[in-house]
């Protein structure tokens, strides 16, 4: 072992000094031969037998056989472990530095380092130790001679024996770098080679961690194979362990040093006058790709070096360094699963044909018309801005014609209505039955308010129908058809209460109120009407405050008088409050002398009331309400209500009837006011809320509980799991957790844009940025809990996949690593988006079963917002990336484990095919019943189906699997059609435009650039 980094070196071997260039370099880094460093061999350097005769034990369990090195780090020993019975190697300090701190030191850190690395080609340490005051460590005896020795004995290998050295010494050095270890004394007489031609990287006694090496400082190794930067102190990195390996390499394939010179300063001057002599030069025929690689090795700038010893084992010609990984049970890395496959780049006719085959097949949905099939048949003429208007004048009609300050508006429909509606028509032909029923099963839907409304959910900053509820004063919700008839109305009136002067009743001196917004004041009413406080001071009321009698406790019920001094008003009415809602109570009186009073009902204990104060209003006629909302009043009988609204109100009216567009659906209609203003309007079907309806609701959510429960048990037993296989993998150094953060950051990116784009804005400013910081708290939670569960799951499998099934994630691991364009990305690109394509035209063939389908399947699934066009149309972007990516996720999953349980792949491709097959079975008994007359025709239907899906699983790669998964969710995110008449046909244009973007940018890329695409990829 030589070198060290403190500057006094205990030795007296000036290798880590700073003025070691006035010593020859031939000296100091030969030390006393090949053996130098403290390597290890099987003869021995010298006659002599050390401080051990052989036969000695030592250390009560080594047996020790023969010296077979010396160095200025100590000498080396052939021992035979007494314990294990197997030969080991000693390694033992001089007894000069058997005392020193510094020599402790470096002694532990060789330890602590290597066995941070274990690869083959890495020679194993086992342990250290003392006995009587000597310091030793115990490693992996090899039965070979160190490189140095046999370049020197033998002269330079075949260029086939060479790269296979060269392969295994990169293979060894990138194992430290994958967990962050540079060598720092990377030599010939480093690197053991045994008697099957297997190699051993040797002596990590000057290895550090990257990250902490990289500041300038002191000078440790061998300067004769140090880097330039290295060499000057300006601080290590990998790429001074790459120009280490390159003049291990020059070495090995021409059997001479880069660099013969005598001191450092010569060393120096020849690093800045150029690199060494060619190879070409020394060694004739040699494979121009070796020399060009050992020339980029050997760069004086480092950023013009290979990034990694991986990257050099990728250069190299021949071999297939991913096979030979795999061969040796190693995990092979990233690097190399991303070099891995070729350049894939597709011939010209291959790459059109695909093109061509993915923009027909675009072609024939969109003439097939891809839209959901209730978007179909539904009416369109009328665009949001149309029905937000109608919106608008209904609202205004109901009483509210205040302008509002914020709003927000959408699409949405109704499972129930849909099904209730198929129960009453011809079902032989639904699309034509939805077609023209009216109301319309697609609604729309708008909101408004004087104040800021937020989503108050902190999962999305989106507004939604019913998100957040209407549940604050100002706030307005208006639900239409398309043809503009009101199906949902609610709102709270704006200031439904007015201020009133309470008295204290001659009757009742004694009565006692209390302030709930204050409810450790007692306040009491005197004569005169004025409120005082328990210090005598006199207080105010604000309109709306709770008031609860805290009188002397009743053991029987009794009742409670409340007065008033209200000499305008012509009515006055008292509101209870139950449950968080408010009903109307029975209307005082006023006596002769203009008071008025109410007597309630009290039963033991406190109770809290609110006082209202109401004038007279003119009352609502209803017929002209019903046919503003677009009702025909002629066709309507009034019933008696099928409930009892949670809001304010002073009269409710409810009728039944129909429609004369479709007289043949029974329609019941709820409404209800509050001082001549509309605060509900709602249209069921005749019956639409039964004691049976209620029952199996109530079930559900109890059923839906216990499922809630047994899924967030199963998510924190998956979630737990994964972080002890995360921290396995990360301590191990299998992990990409580049590649994992890249991903939690595009999750974190598109889930925060999806709702900047969706979320509502106001045209005050401070309310903007208010509004924008509270919603954007809770999201950005949420979007790293999603990020790091992303982060979490592909740190645990994507190691499985690499080991297992490397060449499926080999295009999207250069991907990651930023090669977007190279060929193999493009290639697999394009053929995703074929594949696609091809399976979206089966959707036709579904859809001709139509007379045969549901109701639910008539809707389709569809993100309904995008047809807003705009920042809707723009969130469908980021909305279809987050579908997108769990999915792929899966795939990263599911392969891998299958691939372990099961082996081999046709077992894997049958456990696949059963996993889908049963699911679509399945839906279609759901949705069809086993009494269908198709509904074999319609299972072999979906087993066919199910096979093609199993292909897709099966043989296309990740990143295809992932493009065809971006297509299909477009198809299901935008309305895709050649009718261009349409309001939203800017959306469709914007749809067309990311289906082609996919496919075309994978036919530009995948053509590849020749030799000098293929050479960027190899200094990578």
């Amino acid at each position: 072992m030589q070198g060290g980094e403190d500057d006094e070196d205990p030795r007296g071997d000036n290798r880590g000094h700073p003025d070691f260039d006035e010593k020859t370099i031939n000296s100091g880094s030969a030390g006393n031969g090949p053996l130098d460093s403290g390597s290890i061999g099987a003869d021995p350097i010298s006659a002599e037998h050390g401080r051990f005769i052989p036969g000695t034990v030592f250390a009560k369990r080594y047996r020790i056989v023969s010296l077979i090195g010396r160095g200025g780090m100590g000498e080396v020993y052939r021992a035979d472990d007494l314990e294990l019975g197997s030969p080991v190697a000693l390694k033992l300090l001089p007894y000069n530095l058997a005392g020193q701190k510094a020599a402790l030191d470096l002694l532990r850190s060789e330890v602590r380092i290597a066995r941070q690395v274990t690869h083959p080609n890495v020679c194993r340490i086992y342990d250290i130790g003392e006995s009587d005051g000597q310091y030793f460590i115990s490693m992996e005896y090899i039965d070979g001679e160190d490189l140095a020795s046999v370049i020197r004995r033998m002269g330079r290998p075949t260029e086939e024996k060479a790269l296979n050295i060269a392969r295994q010494i990169c293979s060894g050095l990138s194992a430290a770098h994958d967990i962050g270890v540079l060598h720092r004394d990377l030599k010939p007489a480093n690197i053991m080679l045994d008697g099957r031609g297997r190699i051993r990287i040797m002596d990590f006694g000057l290895a550090g961690l990257a990250k902490d090496l990289t500041s300038p400082g002191k000078i440790a190794g061998t300067p004769q194979y140090m880097a330039p930067e290295q060499l000057s102190g300006q601080g290590v990195t990998l790429r001074s362990d790459v120009y280490s390996l390159g003049l291990v390499l020059f070495e090995l394939f021409t059997g001479r040093r880069a660099y013969e010179v005598e001191t450092v300063k010569g060393l120096q001057k020849l690093h800045e006058t150029g690199p060494p002599s060619s190879v070409s030069d020394l060694v004739r025929g040699i494979d121009p790709l070796i020399e060009q690689l050992i020339a980029r090795c050997l760069s004086r700038l480092p950023a013009e070096r290979p990034s990694s010893a991986q990257a050099v084992a990728i250069s190299l010609p021949g071999g297939d360094p991913l096979a030979a990984a795999i061969a040796a049970g190693e995990t092979p890395s990233p690097e190399m699963v991303a070099a891995a496959g070729g350049k894939g780049a597709l011939s010209p006719l291959v790459r059109l044909g695909l093109l061509l085959g993915t923009l027909i097949s675009i072609l024939i949905l969109a003439f097939l018309d891809m839209r959901p099939p209730l978007l179909q048949v539904s009416p369109h003429e009328k665009s949001p801005e149309i029905l937000k208007n109608r919106a608008r004048e209904i609202i205004n009609r109901f009483g509210y014609e205040e302008k509002p300050q914020h709003s927000g508006l959408g699409f949405k429909y109704r499972w129930a209505y849909i099904d209730r509606l198929a129960e009453r028509l011809d079902f032989k032909d639904p699309l034509q039955a939805i077609e023209q029923a009216r109301p319309t099963s697609l609604w729309f839907w708008y909101r408004q308010s004087q104040h800021a409304m937020t989503a108050q959910e902190v999962f999305r900053a989106s507004l939604m129908s019913n998100v957040p509820g209407v549940h604050e004063r100002g706030m307005i919700s208006a639900t239409i058809d398309l043809d503009g008839r009101v199906m949902e109305f609610r709102a709270i009136p704006e200031d439904p209460y007015h201020p009133v002067e309470w008295i204290r009743d001659p009757q009742n001196p004694d009565t006692i109120l209390t302030d709930q917004g204050n409810t450790n004041s007692l306040l009491i009413i005197d004569t005169e009407g004025r409120v005082i406080g328990t210090d005598g001071s006199p207080r105010s009321l604000a309109p709306g405050n709770t008031i609860t009698y805290r009188g002397p406790p009743l053991a029987v019920a009794g009742e409670i008088l409340f007065c008033f001094n209200a000499p305008e008003a012509e009515q006055v009415y008292l509101s209870g409050d139950f449950n968080n809602w408010s009903q109307k109570l029975d209307a005082m009186t006023r006596g002769v002398d203009g008071v008025w009073r109410i007597a309630l009902p009290l039963p033991p204990g406190n109770h809290s009331y609110k006082y209202v104060l109401r004038t007279a209003v003119e009352p609502v006629h209803w017929p002209e309400i019903l046919e503003a909302a677009g009702y025909e009043p002629d066709r309507f009988t009034k019933s008696a209500p099928l409930y009892i609204p949670q809001t304010s109100y002073d009269e409710i009216v409810s009728w039944k009837g129909s429609i004369s567009d479709n007289p043949n659906v029974p329609l019941c209609i709820e409404a209800a006011s509050l001082d001549g203003k509309i605060v509900l309007f709602q249209t069921t079907f005749w019956g639409g809320i039964l004691p049976a309806t209620m029952e199996a609701a109530a079930h559900l959510s109890v059923r839906g509980s216990w499922w809630n429960i047994f899924s967030l048990i199963f998510l924190g037993f998956i979630i737990l799991t994964a972080i002890y296989y995360a921290r396995q993998n990360v301590k191990l150094g299998k992990s990409d957790r580049r590649s994992a953060t890249k991903l939690a950051i595009l999750v974190f990116f598109v889930f925060f844009v999806r709702e900047l784009c969706s979320a509502p804005h106001y045209p005050n400013f401070s309310v903007e940025i208010e509004v924008l910081i509270n919603s954007l708290i809770g999201i950005s939670g949420v979007a790293l809990l999603l990020a790091g569960f992303v982060w979490l799951i592909y740190v645990v499998v994507e190691p499985y996949m690499r080991r297992h099934s490397p060449e499926r994630i080999t295009s999207w691991n250069r991907l990651l690593a930023g090669r977007w364009k190279d060929p193999l990305v493009g290639r697999d690109l394009l053929i995703g988006s074929t594949m696609a394509a091809a399976m979206a035209l089966i959707e036709p063939i579904y859809l001709s079963l139509l007379p045969f389908l549901s109701t639910r399947k008539i809707v389709g699934q569809f993100n309904w917002q995008t047809l807003l066009g705009g920042r809707y149309a723009l969130a469908g972007v980021p909305d279809v990336i987050i579908k997108t990516l769990p999915i792929g996720l899966l795939f990263l999953v599911l392969f891998p484990v299958l691939k372990v349980v099961a082996r081999k792949d046709w077992i894997v491709a049958l456990i696949i095919f059963l996993f889908i097959g049963i699911g679509q079975v399945q839906s279609a008994i759901d949705d069809y019943g086993t009494g269908a007359p198709t509904i074999y025709y319609i299972i072999g239907f979906a087993l066919v189906a199910s096979t093609f899906i199993s292909f897709l699983i099966i043989r296309l790669r990740l990143l295809a699997f992932v493009a065809a998964l971006w297509i299909l969710n477009i198809l299901n995110t935008f309305p895709i059609s050649l009718d261009l008449t349409t309001w939203y046909a800017g959306t469709s244009i914007f749809g067309f435009l990311l289906l082609a973007a996919l496919p075309l940018f994978g036919y530009w890329t995948s053509k590849g650039s020749g030799a000098s695409l293929d050479m960027a990829a190899r200094n990578r």
